[in-house]
């Protein structure tokens, strides 16, 4: 992965919705629309726990024991998901 670093929770959400990239990290409260609206899909949680906000949602420490990067954080991606981009090897990622 790559960070491309955006100006604001705004840019990241435009950026994911438009295939800019293909992950993002976002605050649960700033990605809450698009998530209702299944224009996004929520890989993860950063907390050590899954979120009360985002009981569904599996946290990171579940797969990788010990992690906790607990600031209200969900990784997302696209709900379709299209083919691997040919600029690179492995996903894009967006983190602000």
């Amino acid at each position: 992965m790559r960070m491309i670093p955006y100006s604001g929770t705004g840019d990241v959400n435009v950026a994911l919705l438009r295939g800019d990239v293909d992950i993002a990290l976002g605050a649960i409260p700033a990605i809450a629309p698009s998530l209702q609206q299944q224009d996004v899909k929520a890989l993860a949680v950063t907390s050590a726990r899954r979120s009360a906000a985002l009981p569904n949602v599996p946290s990171i420490a579940e797969t990788v024991p010990g992690y906790d990067f607990s600031t209200w954080f969900a990784v997302t991606a696209r709900a379709v998901r299209r083919a691997p981009s040919s600029r690179g090897s492995g996903p894009r990622f967006s983190a602000r």
